[in-house]
């Protein structure tokens, strides 16, 4: 688990369910992805998955909980997906009563500072033209564009060049880094 200032980035548990299903089955959330939203069955399909690919000794997907430090509610999800040797694609996901309070930003900055810890030394993302709030996280946490297409924009941040924010993001405890690997 990764602490920030006001969240806690934690594996998934199955207790996660119901935050988890909000924000996979709502459409507005999912407007900005082809993928979203998802009906009850394959959400709960993939929190199942999330938690099960914890125990793998070859993991490629780090899926988190948002955990508000204050009262313990789930806010959202933050993740990586390793596709090449140190490079994974980074999201996440807040649910519509939590967004624009930083919590995103927040997540993310707390993913950068893990994926340093697993060894990753370029993220990558990308959004929607229109989807200004994933555009302003990205920037707020150090991406540069990358390129753009007719509807689409993709970032990259290179961790190996030391010139990000991530150098000011909370640490991962060396426990949590060993217990995800």
């Amino acid at each position: 688990m990764i602490k920030g200032d006001r969240l806690l980035a934690r594996e998934h548990v199955v207790e996660d369910m119901n935050s988890y299903l909000e924000w996979q089955c709502d459409p507005v959330i999912g407007k900005h992805l082809d993928w979203l939203p998802r009906n009850k069955k394959n959400a709960k399909k993939s929190l199942m998955e999330a938690i099960a690919e914890q125990g793998r000794s070859d993991r490629k997907k780090y899926f988190f909980a948002l955990e508000r430090t204050e009262d313990g509610i789930v806010v959202g999800e933050v993740g990586i997906s390793i596709v090449f040797p140190k490079v994974a694609d980074i999201g996440w996901f807040i649910q519509k009563e939590y967004q624009g309070k930083g919590y995103a930003t927040e997540g993310a900055k707390l993913m950068i500072s893990f994926s340093l810890s697993v060894g990753i030394e370029r993220l990558q993302a990308s959004c929607l033209e229109e989807n200004y709030e994933s555009k302003r996280v990205m920037e707020k946490s150090g991406f540069q564009i990358a390129r753009i297409s007719e509807s689409r924009i993709w970032y990259d941040l290179n961790l190996s060049e030391g010139k990000n924010s991530a150098n000011q993001a909370p640490q991962a405890t060396s426990a949590s880094a060993r217990r995800l690997h």
